[in-house]
This record gives structure tokens, C-alpha cells and sequence, in this order.
């Protein structure tokens, strides 16, 4: 389980990285991901960027895993008009992070070692020069 864990928080930290929200970290005890939460379409796509994360390493996302980072995007996409479900952004966010999935995995990798992954090692490791 620990595994499906810290995929999920380093896919928050690297969607959130690529949307352009600023740089927070993530931690496995307790486990949660900093990234704004305010940002709009961008703070969405960094809450589906854990479940994402899971798909890409395991082929499917754990549902109780997920509960507070879906409402937290239901509450966003209603404020931003979608009616679709959020089901634009979950195909963008899912197209986003694919060709990230090996870097997902080695940042999970880092935060199982480490218990923190901080926001400047991600970008580093994205190539981010802000």
C-alpha cells in the first residue's frame, strides 16, 4: 500500500509542477501533497494528478484513496462551470502526466526513502528554471 501511496502524492507534485502552480512538497506520514488548491483548472488537474499517477502504475486508482481529492475537485469544476464531470480535465491530466509516469515512479521512490519530497527536487528533476 505504501507503494500506491507515494505514487499518488508525487503524481499531485508533478501535475501540480506542470500546470504551473508553485512548487510545494509532498509527505507519506501523514500522507498529503502542498500545492494551491485555488488556481482553478490547474489546482484541479493537481487533485486529479494522484488518482492519474495510480493509473499509470497500477491501472487503476484506489476510490477511498481519493475521496477528499474528489470533492475537493467537485467542488472546483462546479465553481468553474464544467458539466461534464470533470471528465475534460481527467483525459488532459491523464495525457499530462503519461509521459511523466517514470519520473512519477522515481519521485515515489525518493519519498518512500525519504518520508518528504520537496518541491524544489521536483523541479529540478522536471527541468523547471523559474
Amino acid at each position: 500500500m505504501e507503494r500506491r501511496i507515494s505514487i499518488h502524492e508525487a503524481g499531485h507534485a508533478v501535475a501540480g509542477r506542470l500546470v504551473g502552480l508553485p512548487s510545494g512538497d509532498a509527505f507519506l506520514d501523514p500522507p498529503h501533497a502542498e500545492f494551491a488548491i485555488d488556481q482553478g483548472a490547474a489546482s484541479v488537474v493537481a487533485l486529479m494528478g494522484g488518482a492519474i499517477g495510480e493509473v499509470l502504475h497500477f491501472g487503476d486508482y484506489d476510490a477511498t484513496g481519493i475521496r477528499v481529492d474528489w470533492e475537493r475537485a467537485e467542488e472546483r469544476l462546479a465553481h468553474l462551470g464544467y458539466e461534464d464531470g470533470g471528465a475534460a480535465l481527467w483525459a488532459y491530466t491523464h495525457d499530462l502526466l503519461a509521459p511523466y509516469a517514470g519520473l512519477i515512479k522515481c519521485l515515489a521512490v525518493k519519498l518512500e526513502r525519504d518520508l518528504v519530497l520537496d518541491g524544489a527536487v521536483v523541479d529540478r528533476l522536471i527541468g523547471f528554471r523559474g
